[in-house]
């Protein structure tokens, strides 16, 4: 990999060097910012796993290229935070941020000048469960009224071309699903809204209760097989609606094992092939970096989240989601 490769050959004259990255666990890559932030550490390379949210003392930054996976362009708000990496201001007053680009630097240059139109991410229906169930759990939101009226100072309804009939069919849609997962309860004339242990459980643990529901009937499934393997448990973590988007392309499926063909139709096929590998300790092909990365951030607040619902919750759902297979 590149990044092992530019770290060796700074070592070789001298310049202390490190490859952060999504291979490297949680610890290791927490004594590698560490290293940094003391100057043990001179340089840091890193995928994006560096992209946002990690101060550390860079006064420079170097991004060597504005495209990844399948030559897609990284997003100008992406780029924009990467830049904003280099000066930190509880470490320097100012920064240097280089774009070593030797294709389209022109087209690349007005990308990040202009920026991007935001879209908000509240107009996807398991985003605005979590906040509502957040919402509730606060006390912010009392009943389905309250939330109607949270909900219309958010920006996706700012958004909304049919700003009053879009949002009233969304959370018409929201409130019957969380009632249905037994997320809440909703009572009397003036349609309270009581959260259940499942969504207090969702809120606190920050996953959204379609992806929690996902999760709990294909726990309830697993438990029902017989002979289950790593497969099996692979399924449970990752063939869920929040991984939908990740079928297994043509050109990986020669780069994956075997026993994982049963997935390669699935629309969650990446996702569940990326969990089984690293389940089994098998590097993945650079096409599932991005999504195993995605698993791999997820799986401890995932885990602990089904751990409280098997402890919390008297009871698990009927299964519907899991490919059981033979």
């Amino acid at each position: 990999m590149f990044g092992y490769k530019l770290a060796e050959r700074l070592a070789q004259v001298g310049i202390a060097a490190e490859f952060h990255n999504a291979d490297k666990t949680l610890v290791e890559r927490t004594s590698i910012e560490n290293a940094f932030k003391s100057g043990a550490t001179r340089v840091l390379i890193c995928t994006s796993t560096l992209f946002a949210g990690v101060n550390l003392p860079a006064r420079r930054v170097v991004c060597v290229s504005a495209t990844a996976g399948r030559s897609e362009d990284i997003g100008a708000a992406q780029l924009q935070q990467i830049a904003g990496r280099a000066g930190r201001p509880q470490f320097d007053d100012e920064g240097d941020v280089y774009f070593l680009l030797y294709e389209d630097f022109e087209r690349h240059q007005t990308r990040i000048e202009q920026g991007e139109h935001v879209i908000s991410r509240l107009k996807i229906i398991p985003n605005v469960g979590l906040h509502l169930l957040g919402n509730i759990l606060s006390g912010r939101v009392k009943s389905y009224d309250d939330a109607v009226a949270w909900y219309k100072q958010t920006l996706a309804y700012a958004q909304f071309t049919n700003r009053d009939t879009a949002s009233d069919k969304l959370m018409t849609q929201l409130v019957a699903a969380l009632v249905k997962m037994r997320m809440i309860e909703e009572t009397g004339p003036n349609r309270i809204l009581v959260l259940k242990k499942r969504g207090k459980i969702s809120a606190q643990m920050s996953v959204d209760p379609y992806h929690l529901d996902d999760l709990a009937r294909n726990v309830f499934a697993y438990q029902t097989l017989q002979n289950a393997n790593d497969t099996h448990l692979a399924a449970v973590i990752a063939k869920c609606g929040v991984y939908n988007k990740n079928p297994l392309g043509v050109h990986v499926r020669k780069k994956v094992p075997e026993e994982c063909s049963r997935f390669f139709s699935d629309q969650a096929g990446g996702a569940i092939v990326a969990t089984y590998m690293m389940l089994r300790g098998i590097p993945l092909p650079l096409e599932l970096g991005s999504v195993g990365f995605t698993i791999r951030n997820d799986i401890g607040r995932v885990c602990a989240a089904l751990n409280r619902l098997h402890t919390e919750c008297e009871f698990w759902l009927p299964a519907t989601l899991i490919v059981t297979g033979k």
